[in-house]
């Protein structure tokens, strides 16, 4: 039961992390074709 809340934690905390890291990898693409 512990270990299925805290998975249930992470998978959550990573829903929140995936927007951030999809954001920065946008930030990053639309950067490097401009550099080009």
């Amino acid at each position: 039961m512990c270990i299925s809340s805290a998975l249930l934690a992470l998978v959550d905390a990573d829903k929140q992390n995936y927007n951030a890291v999809m954001g920065l990898l946008w930030l990053i693409s639309v950067v490097g074709s401009y550099e080009l």
